[in-house]
């Protein structure tokens, strides 16, 4: 089957992967002129490690991972008030064991598909014709395709979605909220620790370790009604970001003289994608294109990886004249895991970001008294018990 995935992250290059240890004839197309470096750090864990395990990628991204000892929670001077290790939650707490920079990840896949699929960077889809043997796909560059399935794994504001299915509006929902992700030198030595530091107005600042010597990753995520800049004006986003930094306490002037130098730069609204369905005929979603959860959830890298394994094999599972029957197979089977994946973690929104530096030190007693028994049990069994929605079963695995 000839199959097309527009996106080149992390869902369209697992789905590349396991289509073509399927025997599909793959390729991808993507916007950007090559793979995007960097990213923030993102785990695996639970069932999203088997998903990757299954299709073969699990070695090569441990090869890959960033070792971390855990998470600090700190106070405005830095004060560490709590320390969870890695080994607490089983490995599976506020930092996991296995963890990876997104571009990390991203290489790893491209790695693996290279000489297998056919990739086109610096390009996108322009126009859509599905009728009911496949789709007719006009590029931005180039000539015209016809394909057997169209794969949107184009993202959070992906175009094939607004194609098929119309205004992005119509499907996503706000949570009230926005998240920026940056690249800044390194304000103290981590040493492998994260450090967390709740502010005043519902802020949470992360510091996170860095692949690179004397770097680090910051996120400023803020809650409240914001008035929005435009989704491409860079320069309007980094002062709404700066003003949520601009309390001269901890790190944050270091963080904000970072963002006039930073080599990378994400802002968004804190959003989760609902669609009433994953496919129309022979065009399918995949990943945040369909099923965004928002940075809260820390599931969206899980979701790309078992949406790709659950895609590939149902579509491995049917002759090509089936494609639509796999296709809601794809999303009966997907369900269970997106519905989990919504759930925000215990304690965040309004507890774990309090208005009012008394709410704070409510907050801050309570992530003591976390990380000592017997909340410490408690807290574990809850964190375990998150998003663990077992793997559908295939006769055959797809890699």
């Amino acid at each position: 089957m000839k199959v097309l995935i527009t996106g080149g992250g992390i869902a369209g290059l697992a789905a590349a992967h396991a289509l073509a240890g399927g025997g599909h004839d793959v390729t991808i197309v993507e916007l950007a002129p090559d793979l995007r470096p960097g990213g923030q750090l993102v785990d695996l864990r639970g069932t999203s490690r088997e998903a990757a395990d299954r299709m073969g990628l699990l070695e090569p991204i441990r090869a890959a991972q960033l070792p971390q000892r855990g998470m600090r929670y700190v106070d405005d001077r830095g004060r560490t008030l709590a320390e969870l290790g890695v080994e607490m939650f089983g490995g599976q707490g506020p930092v996991a064991d296995l963890e990876i920079l997104r571009g990390d990840l991203t290489r790893v896949l491209f790695d693996l598909v290279a000489g297998r699929v056919e990739v086109r960077f610096g390009n996108s889809i322009a126009a859509l014709a599905p009728d009911d043997r496949g789709v007719d796909v006009t590029f931005e560059q180039g000539s015209p395709e016809r394909f057997d399935l169209v794969v949107a794994a184009d993202g959070l504001h992906s175009r094939v979605r607004r194609l098929v299915w119309g205004p992005e509006a119509d499907y996503v929902r706000a949570l009230g909220g926005i998240t920026s992700f940056f690249d800044v030198p390194e304000p103290e030595p981590l040493d492998g620790w994260s450090l967390m530091d709740i502010l005043p107005g519902r802020r949470m600042v992360l510091i996170r370790p860095d692949a690179a010597p004397g770097r680090s990753k910051a996120i400023l995520t803020w809650f409240g009604d914001h008035r929005l800049p435009d989704r491409h004006d860079v320069e309007a986003q980094q002062d709404l970001v700066r003003s949520g930094l601009a309390d001269g306490v901890w790190h944050l002037p270091a963080l904000s003289a970072a963002l006039d130098t930073t080599s990378e730069f994400y802002f968004d609204a804190l959003v989760q994608v609902h669609m009433p369905e994953l496919s129309r005929g022979r065009v399918v979603l995949l990943g945040d294109a369909g099923y965004c959860t928002s940075p809260l959830s820390g599931q969206g890298t899980a979701l790309a990886l078992i949406g790709a394994y659950v895609l590939a094999n149902e579509l491995g599972r049917r002759p090509e004249a089936d494609v639509v029957d796999a296709l809601r197979a794809y999303e009966r089977n997907l369900a269970p895991h997106i519905e989990a994946g919504r759930e925000l973690p215990p304690g965040s929104g309004s507890f774990a970001t309090p208005k009012s530096r008394l709410g704070i030190r409510v907050l801050h007693a309570y992530i003591r008294a976390s990380a000592r028994k017997p909340l410490l049990t408690l807290v574990e069994k809850a964190m375990s018990s998150r998003h663990d929605v077992p793997l559908p079963a295939y006769d055959t695995v797809a890699v």
